[in-house]
């Protein structure tokens, strides 16, 4: 039998190897056929390949042979057009001869014909002097030069010889010929110095030193070749504090954003920065990677990485670690950038780590509001889905339902392996709350089975009947799961304090009607084999023991879906309708309906208020945030109405004890909550709450972009005392001024408040609410007073009350409408452009007072009035009583004021409106009262709105520019230099060209000549307005903002093409900027990003600048002139000044001649006592006044004005006229010893050599220059365009004149 079985066996195992035998034959042979289809498939792809390439050599070969026929055309056409060049120039310079050689025989034959005619007169001439005068001849002489109008020429008049020489009138040739020739000057001046550039509709003219440059054309042979770009200022700004934090702006979607740090720092978003803050020393951090407003922020569970991003268009988002600092500072350091995350095509609008911190979450503002869970480490994005189709503000992981990625090797908590990991998420925003589940399953699109991948499902709550669908504000997670429970090393079950299993979990949401849901999202029981008891944890299971009746849970699972379990509603009503059974409220209807007839029956009353809900109560309004703190194990909400409540989550009550019907385990502490209404600005609402564990303080961010930090009392769950650690404002800034000798500024905004801020303290001195937005700020001289400008065509004066310790308070003086007043207080100019300058001063209609485009008497009387004003205007009582409004002003957008500036005395107030005009005001007396404001003009002139305003250091004049792109000039009092005119007006000045060497107080005119290069030079960037500028306040740097939230730093002039430093801070646009009173601090102000930024203004080597503005003047605006030694001429300026000091006045014919001697007579007796004055004692005078005249207390002078008060000062009022061949004794200058020159001067000028003083601090750029300190005594010798020549204790060479006195 066994043999049988052992030959049976063997057969089997033969048949099987036959039949192996066979398989594997097969299976080789269909190898063979396959490999043999594999090469055959093979060569076709070769010869596929050979024959495209063999393609592709023959299109590039074409191609090369186009090419080479392309570039012979290229060079025959070259050829072509240089041939034709030359003959063009050929014939043109055929032509040009031509026509000079006929002009010139022309002229020959026209000179000929002339001096033919001219003879011919003579000679009679001379016989008839012959006939009268036969016996005695007297010699002729020349009496007098007359300007020919016709001719063009000057020619000499002879007196005839008559013996009646009384009868002969001598024409005033002098007078004639001083005022015609001033004029054909000024024109020729004005012509020259015309610039015109496509930003600036007005005509602007350079000053003198440019002018002369043009006329002179000394760049070289071509004279349009502008001066070379200058490169970047040496200073350099530097952030130092911001102002503000946003959570109220324009990004309405912005919820939690303020955080604490493991550092104890402070983090929050305001405009493109985050901050870091630091309570203990006042001082802040800066993340500046983004480019465009920070909308969301998240903290990792480590306390120290941070993510961020931003608005806009394809917005990054940042992962950086705030604890990296540069060595021995608190600033960030470039290295702390850790990843940096794209995929986003619009603004990013909440940000959450895993409770582990290995995800990332991000939500964007796209029409598929994306999803996007990211491995933050290596930047892989893991799953990307719809958040649904409303707008989504919120999506974070829940830290209490995860199992999560393990650690090597995992830790209790997280799954055991990779593929097993669950994490729970929820999104709210419009309309919905969804609840997710991340998690890796088998992955559909791989050929291989067992690929996985990530995969975020996600569902919308179901209501049903329970209430109505509302947009979910705000949510916090609860964790009602058992405490984490392992097994030791000893084997024992030990439970960890402070650590859950994470398994169950309530959603706590506030909805915008103030209502509170409670959510709960429910887990999936997974069961392994057919075992009836409950799985373990893998951590729990002791692995030493074999226990095959105890399944080990591997896996965790919850559900997509989500139930709602509580809720406390908003008021009374919504809980009668939500949450009372139906019996209940149909009982209500019944006794409501009996009670409408039977008004005064008490028991039905009594029935109803038993019968009405009467459990806790939401917010009034909306509920904002929701935040837990699990240590502390109370819950927060914060709503609309102001009030920030504690409750109890009831964490450690079972559910059995629940009543779920009602609140889901909530259940208030009444009287431990918080009114931030009262406290800070009405209206001031939680919208982020940050309470770290184990922390006793919370921070609140609020609607009104304030930050506060409030301490709880753990122990009797108590909400307790409040501190303001940041302030702003919460509504758009507008108006921004500078203290006029403190270290402090002032800001208005569109949330009607007035803040004043100081700039060491980085804090806020006083806030004063206003009756309306405000548009515009000015701090009055003398820093007492400001005045406000509003939308509602209005203004108010504020006085600053000093409380002592840098503490303010601001008093209202008064507020009056911008409105006219009677007819004989307020003429009106308007622009004329056809007044020439001979009129009378380059005043509007050519005289004072005249011209001005007044409403006539009898208009105003036909419309009901004396005075003037328009049909439907109500008259004021008095011109000193109280003003009514104008009907209908107030309210239009027109009535909105855009500017308001003070004048350097503080004697007048400009305002100029959007209505077109600009109002002034005379201040009466230093009272500032209603009484004292006084309208003295509307000047009518811009076609549009008028936008700024800037006055002259004299406080004569007014520049303004409007949205009609140009540029106008308004005199608002008589020069000194004028005669006094009771009639006088302010008016528009028509001839800017005069004003062309004008300094002005301030400068934040777009528009101008200094302020060329603030538009950018290519045309696509051109439509970028700009927003707001100002120069420094000792005139060597300018500041520009415009519409790509820049602030750029450059030199002062700035021209086109001169390089520039730009800092980023803002969002949207930086709206202006203001130098500090000694320019050692800048401040910028946004937009409707609310945030104010100071800036340190420092040197190249980061040392502040530091300006005296009390003992230095400005510096002088230094035009880029070439130092020219072929003209030796001093040009004259033709201002203002100069001009209305050259104007002719009107005299008799018998005194013109009496003065004219007495002037000739004068200039003799002088030259004849300069030539036998010694040069020694000339130049020893000239030191002796100056000494004399720096122990007087300064003044301030502008302009043309100082340089003629200095000529007066150091020459009598007269110009000293020196001989021409005299000369003075030796002098000498440093260690060298040298003939002095002669002392050559031209009538009106200054004597040479003389001594002068350097005001400033020059370093010579070129060779042949002379470089001085300030303070250093400089002998010049000569003065040529600008600049003299001259020598001190550095040498010999050119400065500039406007350096030194």
């Amino acid at each position: 039998m066994a043999q049988k079985l052992a030959i049976d066996s063997n057969l089997i195992q033969g048949i099987v190897s036959e039949r192996i035998t066979e398989k594997l034959q097969r299976h080789d042979e269909v190898l063979k056929e396959m490999s043999a289809q594999m090469n055959s498939m093979i060569e076709e792809m070769q010869e596929l390949q050979m024959i495209q390439d063999e393609a592709t050599m023959e299109e590039k070969e074409e191609q090369k042979a186009v090419n080479q026929k392309l570039k012979v055309a290229r060079e025959q056409q070259k050829k072509h057009n240089a041939q034709m060049a030359e003959q063009n120039q050929l014939n043109e310079s055929d032509e040009l001869a031509a026509a000079k050689a006929k002009n010139k025989a022309k002229d020959e034959k026209r000179k000929a014909k002339k001096k033919k005619k001219k003879n011919k007169e003579d000679n009679a001439r001379d016989e008839a002097d012959n006939e009268v005068q036969a016996t005695e001849k007297p010699r002729g002489r020349i009496v007098g030069k007359v300007v020919e109008q016709n001719m063009g020429g000057v020619v000499e008049v002879k007196k005839r010889y008559s013996q009646k020489l009384t009868e002969f009138n001598a024409p005033r040739c002098a007078t004639v010929a001083k005022g015609n020739l001033a004029v054909e000057k000024q024109r020729e001046q004005q012509v020259s110095s015309q610039v015109k550039y496509s930003q600036c509709r007005s005509v602007v003219y350079a000053p003198t030193h440019e002018q002369e440059k043009n006329q002179k054309r000394l760049w070289g042979a071509n004279p349009l070749e502008k001066p070379p770009p200058l490169p970047a200022p040496d200073t350099k700004l530097e952030i130092d504090f911001v102002y503000g934090y946003h959570n109220s702006g324009y990004q309405q979607t912005q919820r939690c954003n303020t955080f604490f740090l493991k550092s104890e720092e402070i983090i929050y978003p305001a405009a493109a920065l985050v901050i870091l803050y630091d309570e203990e020393t006042h001082t802040q951090n800066f993340f500046r990677g983004h480019s465009e407003e920070v909308s969301c922020l998240a903290v990792h569970p480590n306390g120290r990485f941070v993510a961020s991003s931003q608005t806009g268009r394809f917005p990054p988002v940042f992962v950086w670690d705030s604890d990296k600092r540069v060595e021995g500072t608190n600033i960030l350091s470039d290295d702390s950038h850790l990843s940096t995350l794209n995929g986003h095509e619009r603004t990013v609008v909440s940000l959450d780590f895993s409770h582990d911190g290995k995800l990332l979450v991000s939500v964007g503002s796209d029409d598929h509001n994306t999803a996007i869970v990211w491995d933050w480490k290596s930047g892989t994005n893991l799953a990307q889905v719809s958040a649904g189709g409303q707008p989504v503000y919120d999506m974070r992981f829940n830290p209490y339902q995860a199992y999560g990625i393990p650690d090597n090797p995992p830790l209790p908590g997280q799954a055991p392996i990779e593929d097993d990991a669950v994490y729970t998420l929820t999104s709210s925003g419009v309309r919905h709350i969804k609840f997710w589940v991340f998690l890796r399953s088998q992955d559909e699109d791989s050929d291989i089975p067992e690929a996985k991948k990530w995969y975020l499902e996600g569902n919308s709550v179901n209501y049903a009947t329970k209430t109505s669908v509302q947009d979910i504000c705000s949510f916090a997670f609860v964790d009602d799961s058992k405490p984490l429970t392992i097994r030791n090393e000893k084997g024992k079950l030990e439970v960890i304090e402070g650590s859950t299993e994470r398994t169950d979990s309530r959603v706590i949401a506030g909805t915008t009607d103030g209502d509170i849901f409670i959510f709960k999202q429910p887990g999936v029981k997974l069961r392994y084999g057919k075992s009836a008891k409950d799985p373990k944890p893998w951590w729990v299971v002791d692995n030493s023991r074999k226990s095959s009746n105890a399944p080990v849970m591997k896996k965790m699972l919850w559900d997509s879906f989500a139930s709602l379990i509580g809720i406390i509603p908003h008021n009374v009503n919504s809980g009668n309708k939500y949450i009372l059974a139906r019996k209940d409220r149909e009982e209500i209807d019944r006794l409501t309906a009996k009670l409408r007839l039977q008004s005064h029956n008490v028991e039905v009353k009594s029935k109803l208020e038993n019968l009405y809900y009467s459990g806790p109560i939401g917010h009034q309004g909306g509920t904002c945030c929701v935040v837990f703190n699990k240590s502390a194990n109370l819950l927060l909400t914060s709503g609309k109405d102001g009030k920030v409540r504690v409750w109890a989550p009831n964490c450690s009550v079972s559910e059995q004890d629940w009543d779920l019907a009602t609140t889901g385990g909530l259940t208030e502490i009444q009287g431990n909550g918080l009114e931030l209404g009262k406290i800070l600005q009405s209206g001031a609402a939680g919208r982020s709450m940050s309470w770290p564990e184990e922390s006793d303080k919370i921070i609140v961010g609020t609607s009104t972009n304030s930050i506060v930090e409030i301490e709880i009392d753990l122990g009797n769950e108590k909400l307790g005392q409040l501190k303001e650690l940041v302030t702003s404002h919460y509504g758009p800034l507008s108006g921004l001024s500078m203290h006029p000798s403190r270290p402090m500024f002032a800001t208005v905004g569109r949330d009607r408040c007035a803040n004043l801020w100081l700039n060491d303290g980085h804090s806020s001195a006083s806030q004063a609410r206003l009756t309306a937005p405000a548009t515009c700020v000015s701090f009055h001289p003398g820093g007492q007073f400001l005045a406000i400008g509003l939308t509602n065509f209005e203004f108010v004066v504020l006085e600053l009350v000093e409380e002592g310790n840098w503490r303010y308070s601001m008093r209202k003086m008064f507020q009056k409408t911008v409105a006219p007043v009677k007819q004989e207080d307020a003429d009106i100019a308007t622009t004329d452009k056809a007044n020439s300058v001979e009129g009378g001063g380059g005043r509007k209609g050519g005289g004072r007072g005249a011209g001005l485009s007044r409403r006539s008497t009898n208009a105003g009387e036909k419309n009901g009035n004396s005075f003037g004003f328009d049909a439907g205007d109500k008259i004021p009582e008095s011109a000193n009583g109280p003003q009514r409004r104008r009907e209908g002003r107030g309210s239009a957008l027109k009535d909105e004021v855009m500017d308001i500036k003070y004048s350097p005395s503080g004697s007048h107030l400009a305002i100029a409106l959007r209505d077109n005009n600009i109002y002034v005001y005379q201040i009466l007396n230093g009272i500032h009262s209603d009484e004292d404001y006084k309208l003295i003009s509307i000047l009518k002139g811009h076609t549009s709105m008028v936008t700024n305003l800037d006055w002259s250091e004299d406080g004569c004049f007014v520049q303004s520019t409007g949205g009609d792109q140009e540029l106008l000039y308004w005199q608002i009092t008589q020069t000194k230099r004028e005669q006094r005119d009771p009639h006088f007006r302010p008016c528009q000045f028509a001839h800017p060209f005069l004003l062309r060497d004008t300094e002005f107080h301030t400068w934040t005119s777009i528009y101008g000549w200094p302020v060329q290069g603030i538009w950018p030079n290519d045309i696509e960037n051109s439509s970028e307005p700009v927003r707001g500028l100002m120069r420094s306040n000792r005139g060597e740097v300018l500041l520009v903002c415009d519409d790509l939230a820049r602030v750029r730093l450059m030199r002062w002039p700035s021209l086109p093409g001169d390089k520039v430093r730009e800092y980023f801070g803002h969002a949207m646009h930086a709206n202006t900027a203001n130098f500090s009173c000694d320019d050692s601090t800048v401040v910028s102000i946004g937009g409707n990003d609310c945030t104010i930024i100071q800036w340190k203004h420092v040197d190249s080597h980061g040392e502040s600048v530091k300006y005296d503005f009390m003992g230095s003047p400005r510096r002088p605006t230094v035009v880029r002139t070439p130092r020219s030694t072929v003209n030796k001429g001093r040009a004259r300026r033709t201002t203002y000044q100069s001009f209305v000091s050259a104007q002719p006045v009107p005299e008799s014919e018998d005194g013109a001649a009496a003065a004219g001697a007495d002037k000739a007579a004068k200039k003799k007796k002088k030259k004849e006592q300069q030539a036998e004055e010694p040069r020694g004692k000339v130049v020893a005078k000239v030191a002796k006044q100056q000494e004399a005249e720096r122990g007087k207390p300064k003044k301030k002078k502008a302009g043309a004005k100082h340089d003629e008060e200095k000529k007066e000062e150091l020459g009598g009022g007269g110009s000293r006229r020196g001989s021409r061949g005299s000369r003075g004794s030796r002098g000498s200058r440093g260690s060298r010893g040298r003939e002095e020159p002669v002392i050559e001067e031209e009538e009106g000028g200054e004597s040479f050599p003389r001594a002068v003083v350097a005001l400033y601090d020059y370093v010579a750029t070129e060779e042949g220059e002379l470089s001085f300190k300030k303070g250093e005594k400089i002998t010049v010798t000569e003065e040529d365009e600008g600049w003299f020549k001259g020598y001190g204790a550095s040498g010999e060479g050119l400065l500039p004149a406007n350096y030194v006195k």
